[in-house]
């Protein structure tokens, strides 16, 4: 009977370490991925590849890659007056 009990209460445990087994390297892989867009990121490592962490909104942003053209186009009317000439 006493060797019953003892089989009976060690199998809890053999059940309690194979669950670790298997839960402690998801829990590792599932803390190393990286966020997507929109989701939080504290540093930029935190983010996949393509993705910023804007530090300040605390999110993963698409980067812009192209660059701002500030002239207008060489054909625009220029809408404002000329200027008058100088006073001598």
């Amino acid at each position: 009977m006493k060797r019953l009990v003892s089989r009976v209460a060690s199998r809890p445990l053999s059940i309690a370490a194979a669950l670790l087994a298997v839960a402690l390297p998801l829990l590792g892989v599932m803390a190393s991925c990286k966020q997507g867009e929109g989701q939080r990121c504290q540093v930029q490592s935190d983010c996949e590849d393509g993705l910023t962490c804007n530090v300040g909104e605390g999110v993963c942003r698409a980067t812009s890659t192209s660059a701002v053209d500030a002239l207008p186009p060489p054909d625009a009317a220029i809408d404002a007056p000329v200027d008058a000439p100088d006073a001598m």
